[in-house]
């Protein structure tokens, strides 16, 4: 029943990767999509856009590996514009949790510096979500101790005091100023 040409023997030649599966293909598709969905976005901003969040973390997740691809360079500005943007506090609570889930995960591989997304933290500190609050509250103090742990950065902690220290004496928001205790 079994002949040698049924039999699966692999080629000792390399194939090419066909172009549907070719992970630079995907990733401009998925660049595409972003697009569109930021367009989508922009004209209705409160409405759910599960698709956008979903987008934005895998760009987030594959941006350090296309370090000169548009995602790498402009995607952190696009999801800061975002959230600190007046429609953010009328976004939907998972979008916003999943982009500055997106944006913490670009922060940790690198591709922005701490000191650029101080004062969107303190942003976001200020807004009527909970758990986002908490999610970034703990980010900070982590990013923090992550950038102290080898050597003392003087310039992120006196950015960050000086974020959080002026948001908690001017801001009538509580969770600001018991950030601002926390670093």
């Amino acid at each position: 029943p079994l002949s040698h040409s049924t039999l699966f023997f692999p080629s000792s030649t390399p194939r090419a990767i066909p172009p549907t599966t070719n992970p630079t293909n995907q990733s401009h598709n998925q660049l595409r999509r972003y697009s569109a969905c930021l367009d989508i976005f922009a004209l209705r901003p409160t409405r759910p856009h599960r698709e956008l969040g979903d987008i934005a973390a895998f760009l987030a997740a594959v941006a350090p590996s296309f370090p000169s691809s548009r995602a790498a360079q402009a995607l952190p500005r696009d999801l800061a514009k975002l959230l600190s943007s007046p429609a953010a506090a009328s976004m939907d609570p998972p979008l916003r949790l999943a982009l500055a889930k997106s944006l913490m995960l670009l922060r940790n591989r690198g591709v922005i510096a701490a000191e650029e997304l101080l004062p969107l933290w303190v942003g976001c500190l200020r807004l009527k979500d909970k758990n986002l609050r908490k999610l970034v509250c703990n980010h900070l103090v982590a990013d923090v101790k992550r950038s102290n742990s080898k050597r003392r950065d003087d310039r992120l902690n006196r950015a960050a005091q000086a974020a959080l220290g002026h948001s908690a004496a001017f801001d009538e928001s509580s969770a600001a100023a018991r950030a601002s205790l926390g670093l």
